[in-house]
């Protein structure tokens, strides 16, 4: 008793015993915080004199249920602004009544740590597909891990078809890198290498940026294809109008 008491006093996990009429019998003494009573005003009570109506009703319902069935059964339970995972399991005994046992975790950090990664992983999706340029993320071997919307449009790409395949067979529908290729040349030099290349009308410039680890080896590239027709465009303009003011001057 004395190894078992101490036991419930010291567990980080909530620790429970009902007996036949499922009344707390044993508790572990962080019941205390979770309910803001003392010990010995929890011993012998219904769940009832326990917890919020609601509350102590789902876990009557739940006791029964597993008394009945006899077989542990994995919970998930919420409480004010904190969040459990509850595993309960029967005492069998013969020629009466089942007892229950238990017992209960925390997992209200777990949860908000889960929540802020998926709504920061939602924020950097939203960030990646607003951008004008084509993205991809590549990893070391030019496989296509993700890319972004524009990436979608440019390349005419369908769900979830560009994933583990090389860039260049997304981009130019080649079996290899075409000549020149950012990527082979960032490789290489394991910096940020680029080019300008036409491609169905319109002009581009390919950017690739290696992604290093700590100790300098390559893990991948950032592959960054951005519509420059416009600039191009422009410069002819003006390259066709300085032609013609010189030829203005010369005569």
């Amino acid at each position: 008793d004395l190894i078992f008491n101490l036991f419930l006093d010291h567990s980080p996990v909530y620790v429970f015993f009902k007996d036949e009429e499922m009344r707390s019998l044993y508790l572990s003494r962080n019941f205390e915080q979770m309910i803001g009573r003392p010990l010995n005003e929890l011993l012998g009570k219904s769940m009832f004199e326990l917890f919020p109506e609601d509350f102590a009703k789902k876990i009557v319902e739940d006791d029964k249920r597993i008394a009945a069935e006899g077989k542990p059964t994995s919970l998930e339970e919420s409480l004010g602004d904190r969040d459990y995972v509850t595993i309960k399991f029967p005492i069998l005994q013969s020629g009466r009544p089942p007892m229950l046992a238990g017992f209960t975790i925390d997992v209200t950090e777990k949860h908000r740590a889960k929540e802020e990664l998926r709504r920061s992983a939602q924020e950097w999706q939203s960030t990646f597909d607003a951008s004008n340029d084509a993205i991809f993320l590549l990893d070391a071997e030019s496989a296509i891990r993700r890319y972004n919307r524009r990436a979608k449009q440019i390349f005419s790409i369908t769900e979830n078809d560009a994933v583990g395949r090389h860039c260049w067979e997304i981009a130019h529908g080649t079996s290899a890198p075409i000549p020149g290729c950012p990527v082979e040349r960032s490789r290489k030099s394991k910096q940020r290498e680029s080019m300008e290349l036409e491609i169905g009308g319109r002009w581009y410039r390919i950017t690739a940026d290696p992604i290093l680890d700590d100790s300098g080896e390559l893990t991948g590239f950032v592959h960054t294809v951005s519509d420059i027709t416009e600039q191009e465009d422009a410069a002819d303009a003006l390259a066709e109008k300085s032609e013609y003011l010189a030829t203005v001057f010369d005569a």
